[in-house]
């Protein structure tokens, strides 16, 4: 019996001891453990807020104020960021050097400050660091910067031209009640009110054709029964749609065929030319003179043309409609005409040609007018025009003809020479009426001018 208590108490004292070893690890571990943690709080830098506090320089002002966005109720500001702030301040004044209220504080490097459209507004920015105790550092205030709540620019997106009328369209603005379109006045030197409009285009109608008119449009907001304005677009130029060029003919040069055309004011003209009347028209060039030699052209073989016009306006073309097609080839023994004045008359001559029935001469006042045939064949390689109207200027065709089983085949037309007589039309004529004398002085009369 006694030798089991003795064993008993033997594991009993062994728990024990087991018990405290594993106490005493356990404290170890844990002052190991503080003194590493010890350690790494020594090495760790100091918080935010110290950080910031003595990085906070209030002797320097905020820098790269500037406003970023406007609404119809708003000014958006930015700024660059200040060392150390906690946060910012944002006042505003009425005027530049007015008396500035603070609107409000924030965190970020933007702010957004509500106001009346189109009334202007001026701003200052400071940064502020703010102590443990509740307590703020702050900074000097930024240099002043303006801004007006007002409506977003619209600007033009296309134009359409008519013979009588500009059709403008313009991109959407967001808060924008609708829209004003203005027109320049002449007499006023002034672009006044044309239409206000909900719509994101207008067609102005009644223009004259071929007129250039200019333009600016504006949005509106209605606040309190009061209209706002933006911003105006800039000047939009327009004219009404180019007439078709007229008096479009072919002659023959040397080198090839001339195309030419009376000129409708266009920036420039665009020449077409097919193989057939009702053929695939190519374009041969884009020129601003008012004819054309075609060089490709070959001999015998007939070329059909067109024209039109355009106009460069907003960075785009804008065409006029094409001239009534005219034809051409090259042949041999087409006139090469001269022209030689006289005092009353205008002498044409040109080389002979083979194996035709004869010649036939047209005039006109212009070089592509409209040009009538002066009645008379000829056989012979000249012709004197006569009676004509002292000064005025002349413009001269020749074709040949040939007569084939009683029908006649025409070559091509020369091109066109001008002439005039030699002897001008006089001007500035003064009548004087005769001195007469008489012994009755109801009869005597003085001398006149007129």
């Amino acid at each position: 019996m006694a030798i089991l208590l003795n064993s008993e108490s033997y594991y009993k004292v062994r728990e024990r001891v087991t018990m405290k070893k594993k106490i005493a690890g356990i404290v170890k571990k844990t002052l190991c453990y503080a003194m590493i943690a010890a350690m790494v709080i020594s090495f760790m830098p100091l918080s935010t807020t110290e950080v910031s506090a003595a990085s906070f320089n209030k002797d320097k002002r905020v820098t790269g104020v500037k406003v970023t966005k406007v609404g119809s109720s708003y000014v958006q500001l930015s700024w660059s960021k200040y060392p150390g702030a906690t946060g910012y301040q944002v006042y505003r004044a009425k005027s530049k050097g007015g008396n500035y209220k603070l609107q409000g504080t924030t965190s970020k490097l933007t702010y957004k400050n509500t106001g009346k459209m189109n009334k202007k507004y001026y701003y200052k920015v400071r940064a502020y660091y703010k102590k443990s105790d509740g307590s703020k550092k702050k900074s000097k205030y930024s240099k002043a910067v303006s801004g007006k709540p007002t409506l977003a620019r619209t600007y033009t997106q296309s134009l359409t031209l008519k013979d009588s009328s500009i059709k403008i369209t313009w991109s959407k603005v967001p808060e924008a009640d609708g829209y004003q379109v203005l027109r320049y006045n002449a007499e006023k030197g002034e672009y006044k009110n044309l239409a206000k409009t909900k719509n994101l285009s207008f067609e102005n109608t009644g223009l004259t054709k071929g007129k250039i008119y200019y333009y600016k449009v504006r949005p509106y907001k209605v606040i309190n029964d009061k209209r706002y304005y933006g911003p105006k677009t800039g000047v939009i130029r327009a004219r009404t749609k180019l007439a078709a060029p007229g008096g479009a003919s072919v002659g023959q040069a040397a080198d090839g065929l001339v195309v030419s055309w009376n000129g409708v004011g266009a920036a420039g003209y665009e020449v077409y030319r097919a193989e057939s009347k009702d053929g695939s028209y190519k374009r041969l060039a884009s020129i601003k003179s008012v004819s054309y030699k075609d060089k490709t052209a070959k001999k015998g073989k007939t070329y059909y043309y067109k024209v039109r016009g355009y106009l460069k306006m907003n960075k785009r073309q804008y065409f006029g409609g094409y001239s009534a097609i005219t034809s051409g080839v090259i042949n041999d023994g087409v006139p090469i005409v001269k022209v030689t004045p006289t005092d009353y008359s205008v002498k044409l001559s040109w080389q002979a040609v083979k194996d035709i029935s004869g010649y036939e001469v047209y005039r006109a006042t212009s070089p592509n007018g409209s040009y009538k045939r002066l009645g008379i064949n000829t056989k012979s390689p000249t012709w004197e025009n006569d009676e004509l109207t002292l000064g005025t200027l002349y413009y001269y065709k020749v074709r040949t003809y040939k007569k084939t089983g009683g029908t006649k085949k025409y070559g091509q037309y020369s091109l066109p020479v001008a002439g005039k007589t030699s002897v001008l039309a006089p001007t500035n004529i003064k009548a004087s009426a005769l001195v007469m004398r008489s012994q009755d002085p109801l009869l005597q009369t003085a001398h006149i001018r007129k």
